[in-house]
């Protein structure tokens, strides 16, 4: 984390990290959602559906935010050079 020049790149690079580690949970828990999603009956699939979109909206959002701050990071870090 030294090697950041700017304190304003270095936030959002915790930022971005913490985001991360929060999209890779959720990837897990997507994955175990679907597996059961696929082993259950019509009712249970009926109660998960809706859990699943939501995390996968969440997901998806989560993706696109931690590639707009790298992105933001890496403009920070240039302007600084």
């Amino acid at each position: 984390l030294s090697h950041f020049r700017h304190t304003e790149a270095l936030k959002k690079y915790q930022e971005w990290e913490n985001l991360q580690k929060q999209a890779d949970y959720d990837t897990q828990l997507l994955s175990t959602l679907r597996q059961s999603y696929g082993e259950a009956d019509e009712e249970v699939r009926e109660q998960l559906a809706p859990s699943i979109i939501q995390l996968e909206n969440k997901q998806s959002l989560s993706l696109q935010r931690c590639q707009n701050l790298l992105q933001e990071i890496r403009q920070i870090e240039m302007s600084a050079r």
